[in-house]
């Protein structure tokens, strides 16, 4: 679609710059509760985003459709709310005029293969163990493209595409009823039946759970809960945060404020993943950064307008739900099994809860319901009653004692298991 009557019509009436992103997006699901079909549905949706710069101030204009008959209504919309604003904006678009354009195919998908393949998993798993109640499955295909240009020249585009698999399990006994689940996504399609089978074992030993004493313990966070730890607290590295002192690390930079073990790297770029970016939402390029190394923090992530803010350079960040893209903590050489001997008595955490009031983004306090089983002897036992994890984000993260090497995936941040070498436990 060509954009060049509008740009040149809203150059006349002012607009010196004015940027276009227009997002597409495909996706079809289908849920599976037991071998009943309880969800099979598509949706498809694409959406126009104007974003002017008018004396100084930036203006918005957002549609689901875009056509040149159009082209007043936005240009009037944009200097509108441009005016409204009280103060000058420190926005930069981008100049940079080398284009890129990676854009792959939509999937062909077989949905009565999946389909049979996602029937199969309960009746699988019940002749695995009948005290199997339920087993909920979903699978989702996402297909997107983005496209970003501007009046400096700026053109963009790129496509992900995302197969999304996830099996919950119930089982029951004596009216006691528990539950697990676990999910996998990437650019292939996956069969899960195998995790599914760990996942009923797991789920199992829940029906049998003992106590804790309260005291420090020795722990290991599995990858889905150090994501959702870091995920909490990774704010804390935008220079956004900084800016607005609410970062616990904002005098940090170039210190030391992990474990020597801990290098977290941010990857927009990889072709591999389901969530790659080639280029952020102001259009600048992404590129393969460093946050920690070797426990040291090496930057923040900005991006064009708060780099202008902070008079530094954006490092590729603008994104609409967070701040960065496919960060994952680098993986050491150590296996589970090897972690489990490390610890030899201690607890093995496996979920944590209520992160939006057991962690303080700005404190760094965490407080979290938790779930896991003890280890004993190196080996992991008896499920626990639910627990609560108290320390802090720094405590944390200085206490890494040793990082594992199967890194797995939740969402927007991979993680191996980490073994933490205290921890206050109460219960």
């Amino acid at each position: 679609m060509d954009f060049k009557k509008l740009f040149n019509e809203a150059q006349k009436q002012g607009i010196n710059e004015l940027s276009i992103t227009v997002r597409y997006n495909n996706s079809f699901s289908i849920e599976l509760l037991n071998q009943n079909i309880d969800k099979y549905e598509g949706k498809e949706v694409q959406h126009y985003s104007f974003k002017g710069k008018y004396n100084k101030k930036i203006g918005n204009y957002s549609s689901e459709h875009y056509f040149e008959k159009h082209n007043q209504m936005i240009i009037k919309t944009i200097i509108e709310s441009a005016s409204l604003k009280d103060d000058e904006e420190e926005v930069i678009f981008s100049n940079d005029q080398k284009k890129v354009s990676y854009i792959k195919e939509e999937a062909k998908l077989n949905l009565e293969q999946k389909i049979l393949e996602m029937k199969q998993y309960y009746s699988k798993l019940s002749e695995y163990s009948p005290l199997i109640k339920d087993v909920l499955i979903w699978f989702t295909y996402t297909y997107s493209k983005i496209r970003i240009i501007n009046s400096l020249g700026l053109e963009k585009e790129e496509s992900n595409h995302c197969f999304t698999n996830y099996i919950n399990i119930s089982v029951t006994k004596d009216n006691d009823v528990k539950n697990d689940y676990y999910h996998s996504s990437g650019i292939n399609d996956q069969n899960i039946l195998e995790e599914s089978y760990k996942l009923a074992d797991r789920v199992i030993k829940k029906l049998k759970p003992v106590n804790l004493q309260n005291g420090k313990y020795k722990v290991i966070l599995e990858p889905k809960v150090v994501a959702d730890i870091f995920n909490t607290f990774m704010p804390a590295l935008s220079g956004d945060s900084v800016q607005k002192e609410r970062s616990i690390f904002k005098d940090k930079l170039n210190q030391r404020i992990a474990s020597t073990k801990l290098t977290l790297i941010e990857n927009p770029t990889d072709l591999n993943r389901p969530n790659k970016r080639l280029f952020d939402n102001d259009g600048i390029n992404t590129y393969q950064k460093e946050l920690i190394t070797d426990g040291k923090l090496k930057m923040f992530l900005y991006d064009a307008q708060s780099a202008a803010k902070g008079k530094t350079k954006s490092t590729g960040n603008a994104f609409e739900k967070a701040n960065y893209i496919n960060v994952y903590i680098k993986p050491l050489v150590k296996d589970e099994l090897e972690l489990l001997k490390i610890v030899d008595n201690g607890i093995l955490v496996t979920g944590v809860h209520s992160l939006h009031s057991g962690a303080n983004l700005i404190s760094g306090s965490i407080s979290l319901k938790s779930s896991g089983y003890l280890i004993r002897n190196g080996e992991v036992k008896e499920a626990l009653d639910y627990f609560v994890l108290n320390t802090d984000f720094s405590s944390l993260l200085q206490n890494i004692e040793e990082i594992g090497s199967n890194l797995a995936e939740s969402g927007n941040f991979r993680s191996p298991s980490i073994v933490i070498s205290k921890v206050d436990i109460t219960s």
